[in-house]
């Protein structure tokens, strides 16, 4: 009987939440989040509600560590499933792109003069999957919300922003109607200067059938000022 309680006892340990399971949480969050861009008028309601400070946190902590995404200031548009296929590596698939300036619904121009000599970013931690979905995000803030907390809601969306071959490939396979410009975040790097760029794509006007032409837009992530009037933008997902 000993035996038998000590090891009851020693389960009903293990279901616990011991100080240091808190004090490890507390300083694991705490440690993540730029307090930079906060203000004490946004940190004093939440710690003097008890329902703010309390219940809320608790559904976080309920739902494995994540938010609700409903409130979050963006919709998906539309959808697209393409399959680059298992055995195409990046470095071919940027070639493919730039092969495809001027020989398909892309237009060359301004893309030609400004990206080829640039260099296409593969996004961090980017893995070639057969199929993925590229989507059309809205942002339903009339105001828009900046670059860096457009990466912060993909993130959290599970999303990365999307890639010029995964958008070439939408725009030939579907040729979609876009309802105003839409951006490609971080989509290439300047190879002299080193400074990461954007990309605007935005329907030819005037073309019996549907064209469209790329162009540099914005600096880095930092800018403040360049993405109010930017509603639209291209974000990838693995299927």
């Amino acid at each position: 009987m000993s035996g038998q309680y000590y090891e009851a006892r020693r389960n009903e340990m293990q279901n616990i939440i011991e100080p240091r399971h808190v004090l490890e949480l507390q300083a694991k969050l705490g440690g993540q989040v730029n307090w930079s861009e906060f203000k004490p008028t946004d940190i004093q309601p939440i710690i003097e509600s008890p329902r703010l400070s309390g219940v809320h946190f608790e559904e976080f902590i309920r739902q494995g560590g994540r938010m609700s995404l409903e409130g979050i200031p963006i919709k998906v548009l539309k959808s697209w499933t393409i399959t680059p296929g298992p055995t195409l590596t990046w470095e071919t698939w940027v070639r493919f792109a730039k092969e495809d300036v001027g020989n398909s619904t892309i237009l060359s121009g301004s893309y030609d003069g400004m990206v080829l000599s640039d260099t296409l970013l593969k996004p961090k931690n980017f893995t070639m999957k057969p199929k993925v979905q590229v989507h059309m995000l809205e942002v339903t803030r009339k105001e828009g919300v900046l670059t860096k907390r457009m990466l912060e809601l993909f993130e959290l969306l599970n999303m990365y922003p999307s890639t010029v071959p995964e958008v070439f490939t939408v725009l030939n396979s579907f040729a979609p109607e876009l309802p105003k410009g839409a951006v490609l975040l971080n989509a290439c790097k300047n190879e002299i200067y080193q400074n990461v760029k954007n990309m605007l794509i935005e329907a030819q006007e005037g073309e019996q059938r549907r064209r469209y032409r790329f162009s540099v837009i914005g600096g880095d992530v930092e800018d403040l000022g360049c993405w109010h009037d930017h509603m639209y933008y291209f974000a990838t997902s693995y299927d």
